[in-house]
C-alpha cells in the first residue's frame, strides 16, 4: 500500500510507531540496520516501515512490542511512558548523587532514589528534546488533598540558557530560581516582584521545571499531567 493510499489515522499510527523506534535507537545508540537485526527483521522491510511509512503486520507489531517491553496500545499512542523518581522535598536532593561524566550525554545525570518510581504519560513531541535527561518529581506539601498528591516534575540539566524555573545549587543550598533572562555571564531572576542579577559562575544548575502533576493514591500509582 502506498503512502498516499493510507488514511490520516493510519499515517498517524505509523508515525507514532516510528517515533518510538527512533527514541529507542537514540537512547541505545543503534543504527537502523542494527535495530533491524536486534528485532529479527530483514533490513529492507524494516527500512520500508521506517522510511516509506508502510503499515506493519501483526507479527511485526508483536516483535516490536516484545523488544520495547510495551503493549501495542502504548506503541501506537502519540504519548510515551517515562519513568519519574519521586522525592519529598528540595532538601532531599542533596542526598542523591550527581554524575557529571555521563558518557552518553553532556547533560547532568542526577541519580535519585529508585525506591519510589512512577510512569507518566508525555506526548512524544514534548519528550523528544529530553531523551537523554532524567525526570524526577518533588511533592507540594501545601497542596496535598485527600487521596491526591500534587507534584512538580523536573528534567535534569547542567545549563541555563533560556528562561524558566530551575533548581540550582547556590551558596551551598538547593533553591528554585524563576529565571526571566539569561546571558553567557549572568542570569536574571524574579522573586517577590523584584529582579536580581546573579553570575552564572556562582550557580550550579541541576534541573528545569517540566510540568505539574497529580498523583492519585491507589494500589498502583497513576500520574496525570496538569497543564
Amino acid at each position: 500500500m502506498n503512502t498516499d493510499e493510507l488514511t490520516d489515522k493510519e499515517l498517524a499510527l505509523i508515525n507514532n510507531i516510528i517515533n518510538k523506534l527512533q527514541i529507542h535507537m537514540e537512547k541505545t545508540q543503534q543504527t537502523l540496520y542494527n535495530l533491524s537485526v536486534t528485532l529479527g527483521f530483514e533490513y529492507q522491510p524494516f527500512y520500508r516501515l521506517m522510511k516509506n511509512k508502510r503499515l506493519p503486520t501483526i507479527s511485526s507489531l508483536a516483535m516490536i512490542t516484545e523488544h520495547l517491553q510495551c503493549t501495542i496500545e502504548e506503541l501506537i499512542s502519540d504519548k510515551i511512558l517515562v519513568d519519574v523518581n519521586l522525592i519529598n522535598t528540595l532538601d532531599d536532593i542533596s542526598l542523591y548523587n550527581t554524575n557529571l561524566d555521563d558518557s552518553t550525554s553532556s547533560k547532568t545525570n542526577t541519580t535519585v532514589s529508585k525506591d519510589k518510581t512512577v510512569k507518566i504519560s508525555i506526548p512524544v513531541k514534548d519528550y523528544m528534546p529530553y531523551i537523554h535527561d532524567n525526570f524526577f518529581a518533588i511533592k507540594f506539601k501545601n497542596l496535598q488533598t485527600s487521596g491526591i498528591e500534587h507534584w512538580k516534575t523536573y528534567f535534569t540539566t547542567n545549563t541555563i540558557n533560556t528562561d524558566g524555573i530551575f533548581l540550582v545549587n547556590y551558596q551551598d543550598k538547593i533553591v528554585e530560581f524563576n529565571v526571566i533572562s539569561t546571558s553567557s555571564k549572568f542570569i536574571i531572576i524574579e522573586s517577590n516582584n523584584q529582579e536580581s542579577r546573579i553570575l552564572q559562575s556562582e550557580i550550579k544548575p541541576l534541573a528545569k521545571f517540566f510540568n505539574n502533576l497529580l498523583l492519585f493514591e491507589s494500589d498502583s500509582y497513576y500520574l496525570q499531567g496538569v497543564k
